[in-house]
């Protein structure tokens, strides 16, 4: 698990490093302490009486472009709905 979750943050590092390095978005737009986990997203929601559907990556290749994918190293998506 170890070895996953610190591929996955290489990956996103790389990522934003990138895009900030080729001007894609201004240097300092991200800072690490402001992302939210699936996990910490989860337990907001559910504090505020919400459930989080399941969550899909937002990834990005050469062949496909912007997709949904498994991977939640740099963005995600997912829906919430009422609790009952």
């Amino acid at each position: 698990m170890w070895r996953r979750w610190r591929r996955r943050w290489l990956r996103a590092l790389l990522l934003v490093e990138g895009a900030e390095r080729l001007g894609m978005v201004p240097r300092g737009t991200h800072h690490w302490d402001d992302f939210v986990t699936p996990d910490e997203l989860r337990e907001l929601l559910s504090a505020a009486g919400l459930v989080m559907g399941e969550p899909q990556g937002i990834a990005w290749s050469p062949t496909k472009g912007l997709h949904l994918s498994s991977d939640l190293a740099l963005n995600y998506i997912c829906g919430v709905t009422a609790g009952s």
